[in-house]
């Protein structure tokens, strides 16, 4: 849900249903991942936490969104990553681009970070993952580095290195 950092209040309570991130503040508009079907990233107004807008993702979204200029980017369970207009909520991209996506992508430049898990997500000793790097303003794939163990944790810039975290 919204609170107004300020004052410690809640602006919509109940956008969150069974929500899990907020995260970031453009021009007046809170966009926050829900992280609960129906698989919805809202953006509510931060003057009263109306909903200005709400993108439909295909699957669950578990990580937070990542705003870039005034493109959120955002990745959902199912594989899938997309760039929507953070002020009204249009679709710009959205592509198939991996496995499992249980973390928040990254934008560094022209690039969107996005890290994965690949294989049966019931048997977590038989995971593997992945780390992609996409190009922010079409979704095409420019790289993929596999990792030995799934990743369930959004990657780390330091300076001009990538840091992946994974089991």
């Amino acid at each position: 849900f919204a609170i107004d950092d300020k004052a410690g209040r809640a602006l919509q309570a109940d956008i969150a249903r069974q929500g899990h991130d907020v995260a970031e503040v453009l021009a007046g508009l809170l966009s926050g991942d829900i992280g609960s079907c129906p698989c919805q990233v809202h953006a509510v107004s931060r003057s009263d936490g109306a909903e200005v807008w709400s993108y439909a993702a295909q699957d669950w979204l578990w990580g937070a969104p990542a705003l870039d200029g005034e493109t959120l980017y955002f990745a959902d369970r199912a594989g899938n990553a997309y760039a929507v207009n953070a002020q009204n909520g249009e679709e710009i991209w959205q592509v198939s681009v991996t496995e499992h996506i249980q973390a928040a992508p990254v934008v560094n430049g022209e690039r969107l970070y996005i890290a994965a898990s690949i294989g049966d997500s019931s048997k977590l000793e038989d995971l593997t993952g992945e780390v992609l790097a996409l190009n922010k303003e079409n979704g095409e794939v420019i790289w993929r580095k596999a990792t030995a163990g799934p990743v369930f944790t959004a990657p780390v810039l330091v300076e001009d290195k990538l840091v992946v975290v994974f089991k």
